[in-house]
């Protein structure tokens, strides 16, 4: 769990630098993910600063967790990080498209499940 909550300090500062560097706004897209997960009413975007980091975080942290039963399983070594990349690929994509009232495309456009 450290492991997961340290990778997401590191990736989320980098992030940080790089929408400095680029101009890139902020995706509130785990925001609005952990609303629909947890049945909460839809914020504006600037009411979304919480939710976003404890989606961030939440999520490393449960995968860092993961992974760390893999290893205590033996499964170590290259392999073992693929398998886990999968995993971890997976579990974003279906975190944000998966609840049953519509899918987010792009920054707010939401689409109804059929």
């Amino acid at each position: 769990m450290l492991a997961g909550a340290a990778g997401v300090a590191v990736m989320t500062s980098a992030e940080k630098l790089e929408q400095r560097l680029t101009g890139r706004p902020d995706s509130y897209m785990p925001a609005h993910t952990l609303e629909r997960l947890l049945g909460l009413r839809q914020r504006p975007d600037s009411e979304r600063r919480a939710l976003n980091l404890s989606m961030h975080v939440g999520q490393a942290v449960l995968l860092g967790a993961w992974r760390g039963l893999m290893a205590e399983g033996g499964l170590s070594g290259p392999r073992a990080s693929a398998a886990f990349t999968l995993v971890r690929l997976a579990t974003t994509r279906h975190s944000r498209t998966s609840p049953a009232k519509g899918h987010r495309h792009g920054h707010g456009r939401e689409t109804t499940s059929p």
